[in-house]
């Protein structure tokens, strides 16, 4: 098996979050092998290290999960939530392992999730470098016009840096269908802010390969073999 991050084999197999293995690290909680571990891009090969976490053993390799879930409106992409919203611990709680969302949707956006215990395949999804294409519904308050057209086609440029949409559809006099490689927060809302258009529907139809497919609202379902390789 491939040497992978430490960070992800206690993931994998706990409930410990980010946050919490960096605080056992810096208390020199966690030991391999016999030795203590204090930098967290530290990285084992599962199959022959011994992994000692504040006194529970991790000895055996971890089982990766994979799936997609169609995000309905109004759910927080966040594990819990201190005002009782409903998020997506309504959804992950029963799975037979601990899993975390693949990038975010806003609350208002709908569509597919990809949610998982493996981080270097959620790194490989949202990482820049790699140019995946998530593609969108987009539907708008009021009927598109030319040059909002155009100013889409040749590029926008946001406060927090330049926009670049592709594959740009028109569907209905108010609806488009577009591209975008990036995952910056509510970046296709703002950009029609910034074009002056309202979005009032905004739902997530891919992951490059991966569609909703048959998924329907609410639905969670693993992913095929052949869409995790066609990532991984």
């Amino acid at each position: 098996m491939k040497r992978i991050k430490l960070e992800q084999y206690i993931a994998a197999q706990t409930q410990y979050s980010r946050r919490a293995i960096l605080a056992l690290l810096n208390a020199n909680k966690i030991k391999c092998n016999g030795k203590i571990i204090t930098d967290i891009t530290t990285e084992i090969n599962p199959n022959n290290s011994h992994v000692i976490i504040d006194g529970q053993v991790l000895s055996s390799a971890p089982e990766f999960y994979y799936y997609k879930y169609y995000k309905p409106k109004n759910m927080i992409c966040t594990l819990s939530d201190p005002k009782n919203r409903r998020c997506l611990a309504d959804v992950i709680n029963p799975l037979p392992a601990p899993v975390f969302p693949v990038g975010r949707l806003d609350r208002q956006t709908t569509g597919l999730l990809l949610l998982t215990n493996d981080g270097h395949f959620s790194q490989a999804i949202i990482h820049p470098s790699q140019s995946i294409k998530k593609n969108y519904s987009v539907t708008l308050k009021t009927p598109l016009d030319q040059h909002t057209v155009n100013r889409l086609t040749a590029g926008i440029i946001l406060e927090d840096g330049p926009v670049e949409f592709q594959d740009i559809q028109i569907t209905d006099s108010n609806q488009m269908r577009l591209s975008i490689e990036e995952g910056r927060n509510r970046i296709i809302r703002r950009t029609f802010e910034c074009l002056g258009q309202e979005v009032t529907h905004l739902k997530r139809l891919s992951i490059g390969p991966i569609s909703l497919g048959k998924l329907k609202m609410g639905e969670i379902m693993p992913l095929t073999r052949k869409e995790i390789t066609t990532i991984w």
